[in-house]
């Protein structure tokens, strides 16, 4: 017989958690919270490792994984309900909320990931709103052949399955010089490389809008209505890397 569901929810922070999202601990709802923990750290990837590295010693006294940043507010009463809800009836093993980027331009960090292009490209929160069902995989989304590489400011994970063993968190960095000589910097987010690291794994993933939030900076940046000045995001990034024999290649992914 499988374990009553309980959740592990664990706050990364640089420090400050804001107003609303410390009021959303105690909107959570009916879903039984093994534990709320916190970990400050201003390097992003080591306060995560940190978080899940709790998680994983105590993993026998809970079910699920929750991550939520110190800067996402949920709106409703009974969040953790809906998200929760969301996730058992998806058949994924991670469910992400589709998070603002903090500019205007309606760009999400969540992405789709096409392992055969290298491509990968952001949903934007016009798009989002046009993507039935409200959780969704990149194929339900319009995107065949790709994986959705999720953001992290609000998601869940069964933490009884073997692959939370392999996780790690990381940011990376490089700088490279292009055909055309010019230096270039580019990074590879913790969450695009949690993506890939989920993609590797064999392990499913979705996104979700059917959690009402804010993610709070100067403005309120909302996910529960289209808005911004893109339809689909303008850009294109592709991670390479250059081989020792000059080639370039795709390294996230497997083959």
């Amino acid at each position: 017989m499988s374990k009553p569901i309980s959740v592990f929810v664990g706050i990364p922070s640089r420090g400050d958690v804001v107003t609303g999202t410390a009021m959303a601990l105690i909107q959570m709802g009916r879903t039984t919270v093994y534990s709320v923990r916190t970990h400050v750290c201003s390097l992003l990837a080591m306060s995560f490792n940190k978080m899940w590295c709790m998680a994983l010693n105590e993993r026998s006294k809970f079910t699920h994984f929750v991550m939520l940043h110190d800067d996402i507010v949920p709106l409703d009463n009974g969040w953790l309900d809906t998200l929760m809800g969301e996730f058992l009836s998806s058949g994924a093993d991670v469910v992400s909320s589709v998070v603002p980027i903090k500019d205007d331009r309606g760009l999400s960090s969540t992405a789709f990931l096409n392992p055969r292009t290298m491509e990968m490209r952001r949903l934007t929160m016009n798009e989002t709103h046009a993507i039935k069902p409200k959780t969704f995989d990149a194929e339900e989304a319009g995107h065949k052949g790709c994986v959705v590489l999720p953001n992290t400011g609000l998601w869940v994970c069964d933490f009884t399955k073997p692959w939370v063993e392999q996780i790690c968190f990381t940011v990376r960095d490089r700088i490279f010089k292009t055909e055309s000589g010019e230096w270039v910097a580019q990074t590879y987010s913790e969450d695009w490389d949690f993506g890939v690291q989920c993609y590797r794994l064999g392990v499913k993933v979705k996104a979700t809008r059917a959690v009402n939030l804010i993610h709070k900076g100067g403005f309120d940046y909302p996910s529960m209505v289209p808005w911004g000045s893109l339809k689909t995001d303008d850009q294109t990034s592709v991670w390479c890397e250059t081989t020792a024999t000059g080639s370039r290649q795709f390294n996230p992914v497997r083959k």
